[in-house]
């Protein structure tokens, strides 16, 4: 559903009436939504509620509208005793937090907004898209997190119904929560997982990168279309480096010990120009850590250094 300049529009076959809610009082920064002034706005049939005044909107009661906007850097705070019945989304750098209450439909963040849920109910779909933020920590979300568009989601914590999918250069880093289904990554997107559990696979496609150095998937790890996994262990039962579909791990048990202590078995499956590549914890050390300020500072002496040394060279050769 995006965000129209008209009065009325069509969106899932029904006609909707737009109300829009402007700044209260000038001297307002934050507003509080109760139920009478919630049903003062208009009637509940088929209707959208617009949030674009650049403020901030507490909602603890039920909203006579059946879907929300939040746009132009607008602020919304879902609180417990708050519902929608269908949509809640995020529009135009807006900001939205749900730490209770509940959303019938989806909630959905697009156009550099950000979303920060810790608790509450979500009916449907979690998205992310068009480089929007969506972090994690509480809730039950009653189906998929999705993040494509270049998008990012940070997972701590939630319960989800379904999957978790990575599309559209988006990126995902997950530490906790719980996942009915599976995780599945495509279209050069990236997955970083140090925990969370999966009732069922991992779908590795379509050139996507996914490391894993903790977390549980119940089934298969699978990988396809170019797509590239590591996970970081010891005790394997296959040696560290790489393997593609035609090696030894393809269709077969692997089993060790993640980087974060987690003792696993999965059978793997590689194919279409895939690779699994099999790394010491000390490598994922390695590759997540972030330089400090005087190592950077090092690494500039020592270029110009080098940069000095090939100009003196350079003027030798021309003298001679």
């Amino acid at each position: 559903m995006e965000p129209s300049g008209g009065a009325i529009f069509s969106q899932k076959g029904k006609v909707m009436q737009r109300l829009r809610v402007q700044t209260f009082h000038p001297a307002i920064t934050a507003v509080l939504l109760t139920g009478a002034m919630l049903q003062a706005v208009g009637p509940a049939s088929a209707s959208v509620l617009t949030l674009n005044d650049n403020s901030t909107h507490d909602l603890n009661s039920a909203v006579a509208a059946h879907d929300v906007e939040v746009l132009d850097t607008t602020t919304v705070n879902l609180l417990t005793g708050g519902s929608i019945s269908n949509d809640l989304e995020a529009w135009d750098n807006s900001t939205v937090t749900v730490s209770g209450g509940l959303i019938g439909d989806d909630l959905e963040a697009w156009d550099n907004s950000t979303l920060t849920i810790s608790g509450g109910l979500i009916g449907d779909d979690l998205e992310a898209r068009d480089n929007s933020t969506v972090t994690v920590s509480g809730g039950t979300i009653d189906d998929d997190l999705v993040a494509g568009d270049n998008s990012t989601a940070i997972v701590t914590g939630g319960w989800f119904d379904d999957d978790l999918e990575a599309n559209d250069n988006s990126m995902v880093t997950v530490s906790g929560g719980t996942w009915a289904d599976d995780l599945t990554t495509r279209d050069n997107s990236t997955v970083t997982i140090f925990g969370g559990t999966w009732a069922d696979d991992l779908n590795a496609r379509d050139d996507s990168t996914v490391t894993i150095s903790g977390g549980t998937f119940h089934d298969e790890l699978i990988t396809a279309n170019d797509s590239t996994l590591t996970i970081f262990g010891t005790e394997f039962n296959f040696a560290y480096g790489d393997y593609f579909d035609d090696d030894s791990l393809d269709r077969k048990t692997l089993t060790g010990i993640l980087a974060d202590g987690t003792e696993f078995s999965n059978k793997v499956k590689i194919g279409g120009s895939s690779r699994v590549r099999l790394a010491a914890p000390a490598t994922a050390a390695a590759a997540n850590a972030v330089p400090e300020p005087s190592s950077i500072a090092m690494f500039g002496i020592g270029a110009l250094g080098l940069l000095g040394y090939s100009r003196r060279r350079r003027e030798t050769s021309s003298a001679a």
